[in-house]
């Protein structure tokens, strides 16, 4: 849905069981890639909620391996690798900073608590992904690898994921006709 506000000021989406809202503002001609941060950003939420219809997961690596409640710093990878949360939660920092640039010196402790959260982070690099998958590739690379190792335990965001890729690959030509269809 579209909403003409938020309540906090400079919020532009939100995503609840019942669906993402977006905030009107982010529908203006010049807010395109805006627009589609935000929404991929609020469908990062979505992916993280799916297939058990939980947020609670614990911490990144919970949120990688759709666990409820994972608070464990390490796992093995598919590839027998040991993968850090930390190292993680470094990526995705970096990464939510240049795609969503803020100044956490000006931002309040409670502010920078949220920008740094598991749910956010995951939020912010679901929205890379989408909108620039070698950025994710290039600056996340342990969780690219790891988000794909483990895309199986979603088999609806599985489906999705790999329908829009089909959707959007093709010649200039084809992409306009499946529009227009």
């Amino acid at each position: 849905g579209v909403v003409k506000a938020f309540r906090k000021p400079g919020k532009m989406g939100e995503f609840s069981p019942r669906g993402i809202r977006l905030a009107s503002e982010l529908f203006k001609a010049d807010n395109v890639q805006q627009l589609a941060g935000a929404l991929a950003h609020e469908i990062g939420h979505l992916v993280d909620w799916l297939p058990d219809y939980t947020l609670k997961r614990g911490n990144l690596l919970g949120r990688l391996r759709t666990l409820a409640g994972f608070l464990t710093h390490t796992f093995s990878s598919v590839d027998g690798s040991i993968v850090k949360n930390a190292t993680i939660r470094k990526e995705l920092q970096d990464l939510s900073d240049k795609w969503r640039p803020w100044d956490p010196n000006r931002a309040s402790a409670s502010f920078r608590q949220y920008r740094h959260s598991g749910k956010e982070l995951y939020a912010d690099a679901i929205s890379v992904l989408l909108n620039n998958p070698g950025l994710l590739e290039r600056d996340a690379p342990t969780f690219y690898q790891e988000f794909f190792a483990g895309l199986d335990a979603k088999p609806d965001v599985r489906q999705a994921f790999f329908a829009l890729q089909e959707v959007l690959s093709g010649t200039p030509e084809e992409l306009i006709a499946r529009r227009r269809a």
